[in-house]
């Protein structure tokens, strides 16, 4: 309140804060649930997200892609002479601990991933890039497993 006493006049200003706050819960109403429902989407997307890049099939799939399938060479040696006569190209699979996946267990995976023939041209072409020379002079001395 204001008071002019020369004029003889006091001004009182008011506002009434009750349509702000019907405003305010009106629009708490409609925002809030839309905010709700947002999140809750957004939690479900990175929840699927998360789970798809953590589950066996897409680790496989990863591996393949980073040629992470080492191959190691178990000799095949004549009981007679003594000689290499040939090898066994034995596929193996180091997890990011240091240990190694069983074939048991990432040859069924990636059967059931549809991966199996990207697998089997991974090892032999990693044979191949290996073992080329030798498998050129020597034919049919290597079994793939």
């Amino acid at each position: 309140m204001r008071h002019y006493p020369e004029l003889q006049v006091s001004i009182l200003t008011w506002s009434s804060t009750l349509p702000l706050s019907e405003r305010l819960h009106h629009q708490l109403l409609i925002w809030m649930p839309a905010g709700i429902l947002i999140s809750l989407l957004a939690s479900w997307l990175i929840i699927r997200v998360l789970r798809r890049l953590q589950s066996p099939h897409q680790q496989m799939r990863d591996a393949l892609n980073n040629a992470e399938i080492s191959v190691n060479y178990q000799p095949i040696v004549s009981l007679t002479d003594g000689r290499v006569v040939g090898c066994e190209a034995l596929a193996r699979w180091k997890q990011a601990d240091g240990s190694y996946l069983s074939p048991d267990i990432f040859i069924p995976l990636a059967e059931e991933s549809g991966l199996i023939t990207r697998l089997t041209e991974n090892v032999v072409k990693r044979v191949f890039r290996d073992l080329g020379k030798w498998l050129h002079l020597h034919p049919g001395n290597t079994c793939l497993n």
